[in-house]
C-alpha cells in the first residue's frame, strides 16, 4: 500500500548553539522561555483566525562519545501551509535569550510521510502540577534520527520516488521484524535550496532492539538509501520526547498520527546519552538514486 503524506507541512528548524554557549544552557533557555512563547504565540494566531502552527515538537539531539553535536536539536511545527520565508534567518536579531544562546537559523518546508504509526507506544498527557500544562515530555524508548544529504546532480524525483517505493518497505519489513514500533519520513519541498534532501526517524522499545534492526539489514541492503550511506544521514540516538501543543483540546492531541519526535530530559534533569560517531562511506549502487545520499551515522555508546 502506497505511503500516504500527511496532511499540510512539516517545518523544521535546525538549531546548533552558539559558541561558549553549551547544550544544557542552550536547551533550558529553550524549553524555559522560548517554547513557551511559540506555543503562545500559535494559540493566539488561532484565536485570531490567522494561519498558525497547529502542532509543535522539540528533538533534543545526544552528543557523540568524543563530545561532537553538529545539532543542538530540531523544531517541528505542521501547518496546512508553508509560513512566508523570513528574509533573514530568524534570532539574526536576537528576541529572547534562546536566541541569544543559538546560531540564526531558518526553516526547513518538509512532507511527512508516517510509515508506521505506533500512536499506541507514545502515550501522553498535559501536566497537572504546573500552569500551563505544555511543553511536557515523554520517556521509554530509544529513537534514531537520519538527516540525508543527496550528491550534487541527484535527480530528486527518482531519488524521492525510489526512497518512498523501494527503500521505505524494505526498512519497515526490517523494522518490525526488530520489534521497532514507529517510523517516518520527512522529505524536502525544496530539496535543491536546503542542508538535506529529508529526514527519517526510527522508535525502537529498547536499544537491544535497535541491535537487532542492525544486524538483520547488514546482509538484506534497503535500496538505494541503505547501499548507499546506511539509511544516507546522520543518526542521533535519544532516550525522551518533548511533546508541545500549540492550539486545540491538549487531551487530543497525543493521538493524532503525527510526529511523535524524540527528546531526553526535563530541563536537563536526566544526563544526555551519549553516542559514537561512525563513518559511513557510500559504496556502489543500482540506480543513479542509489547513489544520491552521503552522511554518516551516530550510535548508542555502550
Amino acid at each position: 500500500m502506497p505511503v500516504e503524506a500527511t496532511p499540510g507541512v512539516k517545518m523544521l528548524y535546525l538549531i546548533r548553539r552558539r559558541p561558549g554557549v553549551s547544550h544544557d544552557e542552550l536547551v533550558m533557555h529553550w524549553f524555559a522561555y522560548h517554547m513557551p512563547a511559540v506555543i503562545r504565540a500559535q494559540q493566539e494566531a488561532a484565536a485570531a483566525g490567522r494561519p498558525h502552527a497547529r502542532r509543535y515538537l522539540v528533538t533534543l539531539f545526544d552528543a557523540a562519545a568524543e563530545g561532537e553535536l553538529p545539532w543542538d536539536g530540531v523544531a517541528q511545527l505542521w501547518w496546512d501551509a508553508p509560513p512566508p520565508r523570513p528574509p533573514q534567518p530568524h534570532g539574526t536579531t536576537p528576541r529572547d535569550t534562546f536566541q541569544q544562546r543559538a546560531e540564526p537559523y531558518l526553516p526547513w518546508a518538509t512532507t511527512e510521510y508516517v510509515v508506521l504509526a505506533g500512536t499506541e507506544f507514545l502515550a501522553t498527557a498535559p501536566l497537572t502540577l504546573n500552569a500551563p500544562p505544555y511543553p511536557s515530555t515523554r520517556s521509554g524508548f530509544v529513537r534514531f534520527t537520519f538527516l540525508v544529504k543527496a550528491k550534487a546532480g541527484t535527480n530528486y524525483a527518482a531519488f524521492f520516488d525510489h526512497w518512498l517505493h523501494v527503500h521505505v518497505p524494505n526498512v519497515k519489513a526490517t523494522l518490525e521484524q526488530a520489534g521497532g514500533f514507529r517510523y517516518a519520513v520527512s522529505l524536502s519541498l525544496t530539496p535543491e535550496a536546503e542542508p538535506y534532501a529529508g529526514m527519517a526517524e526510527l522508535y525502537f522499545p529498547d536499544v537491544a532492539a535497535w541491535e537487532r534492526y542492525c544486524a538483520l539489514r547488514r546482509p538484506r541492503r534497503h535500496g538505494a538509501l541503505g547501499r548507499s550511506a546506511g539509511h544516507g544521514g546522520a543518526a542521533r540516538q535519544h532516550r525522551h520526547d518533548r511533546h508541545s501543543v500549540t492550539s486545540g483540546p491538549p487531551q487530543a492531541l497525543p493521538r493524532e498520527r503525527r510526529w511523535l519526535p524524540a527528546a531526553r530530559g526535563v530541563q536537563g534533569a536526566e544526563a544526555p546519552a551519549a553516542g559514537r560517531a561512525a563513518s559511513a562511506a557510500p559504496t556502489s549502487a543500482a540506480s543513479s538514486a542509489c547513489a544520491a545520499a552521503v552522511g554518516c551515522r551516530m550510535s548508542q555508546k555502550r
